[in-house]
């Protein structure tokens, strides 16, 4: 019976904890034992251990920040100390995680992210066989210089590299030899098709005959969530006859009131220029906010589309999850997306941050329900192939089982 340690760097409920959730529930169960330690306590931790998955929180451990979604751009004081604690803190999260090690004593480590490196270099010295699971898109730094000591780690740290996209394992320029490139995971018991979307719909009071787009990120820059207003905006002229559903945060989450007003109040930012448009919107009835919420698949379900401008290279479960219940999506043009989305087939993709471009796809979609309904049913049919779990499962103990040179599966066939 061989051990498997995974490592896990955030505790909200988002897409990375998911995919290694339904990983592990589809794992055999007699050929390994599986325990989770997450740097962060919250959401997962608890979530995994209602469903019988040993998971612990260490949050003495550190990671260090250089994906899109999060790093520290030397702009402004502030993020220039919480780069240099990150700095200082690493070496002690390589000695804390070697401890951990220690006393797991794992035939193999998982490392859930790439943002994990003190628990790569950890792996490294205390010598264990570790698999690196990049699921984010790397971003370069001033000078380039982040990226590439993280090309330099992923050509030597680890055994072997899963990437959930070629566009992310061609920008880390990790070997072909250790690569191997295996898609999220849907649950297509969760994500089901066959959702009734009526009630949402007379939730939100959206009249019938309305064409609904859904859009899941809030204020976010990197998602396009200061794109996206001034597109709405556009598209009242072009097709006035929609409601757009906005699921995610308005304003950076955990914040104390005081603060959320002095960030509001620099109406220039992006983020207040976002967070007005919106409820400008929303006034208007071309918009429902709803805040963050846990059910996207009810969401969908009461949509006809999904749009997700995003504004940098960002591989986006959302657009996978609209797919496996059969909704096209607008998305940006990105190698990460384009490996998902079929331009003209599944969904269209438009240039990045262009507003005017994004208002007249979307306008030529919802003005032709018979597209939309082609267009979601060639997205769920290549969903189904790409994204099962227990085809991702096989995949994924396959590379264990190169590295450990034994068989976890229990059979080949099934």
């Amino acid at each position: 019976m061989k051990k498997v340690l995974y490592f896990h760097h955030g505790g909200a409920l988002g897409g990375a904890p998911l995919s290694l959730f339904y990983l592990l529930q589809a794992f055999p169960k007699d050929r390994f034992t599986t325990s989770v330690c997450c740097l962060q306590d919250g959401a997962v931790v608890d979530y995994f251990n209602e469903h019988g998955i040993l998971t612990y929180a260490d949050t003495r451990l550190s990671c260090f920040g250089h994906v899109n979604g999060g790093w520290f751009p030397l702009t402004n004081l502030k993020s220039i100390v919480r780069m240099f604690i990150a700095l200082l803190r690493f070496p002690v999260s390589v000695w804390r995680t070697m401890r951990i090690l220690g006393r797991e004593k794992p035939d193999l480590v998982h490392i859930n992210s790439s943002v994990l490196t003190p628990q790569a270099v950890a792996c490294k010295l205390a010598g264990v066989p570790f698999v690196w699971h990049v699921r984010e898109a790397a971003h370069p730094g001033y000078f380039g210089l982040r990226l590439t000591v993280l090309r330099w780690m992923f050509r030597h740290l680890p055994d072997r590299v899963i990437c959930i996209c070629k566009a992310n394992a061609d920008r880390l320029h990790v070997p072909q030899s250790k690569r191997r490139v295996i898609n999220e995971i849907i649950d297509f018991g969760q994500f089901d098709r066959t959702l009734d979307g009526s009630a949402l719909r007379r939730h939100f009071h959206i009249p019938d005959g309305k064409k609904v787009v859904l859009y899941c990120g809030g204020t976010s820059s990197i998602k396009g969530g200061h794109i996206l207003p001034l597109a709405l905006e556009r598209l009242k002229t072009l097709y006035p006859n929609y409601v757009c559903i906005v699921s995610g945060h308005m304003t950076p989450p955990g914040l104390s009131p005081n603060r959320t007003a002095q960030i509001l109040s620099n109406t220039q930012s992006p983020l207040a220029k976002a967070y007005y448009a919106f409820h400008k919107l929303e006034k208007e009835g071309f918009v429902l906010l709803t805040g963050f919420r846990t059910d996207i698949q009810n969401l969908l379900a009461a949509s006809d589309c999904l749009v997700f401008p995003s504004t940098a290279a960002h591989f986006a479960r959302p657009v996978i999850e609209a797919a496996s219940m059969a909704k096209p999506v607008v998305a940006s043009r990105f190698p990460e997306l384009e490996e998902v989305v079929k331009d003209g087939k599944t969904g269209v993709l438009v240039p990045p941050d262009n507003a005017e471009t994004l208002a007249i796809a979307l306008a030529n979609l919802l003005s032709d329900g018979q597209r939309m309904r082609e267009m979601g049913e060639c997205a769920y049919n290549e969903t189904v192939s790409l994204f099962s779990a227990h085809a991702r499962a096989r995949e994924t103990l396959a590379v264990y089982e190169e590295v450990l040179g034994v068989s976890l599966q229990e059979s080949r066939a099934s």
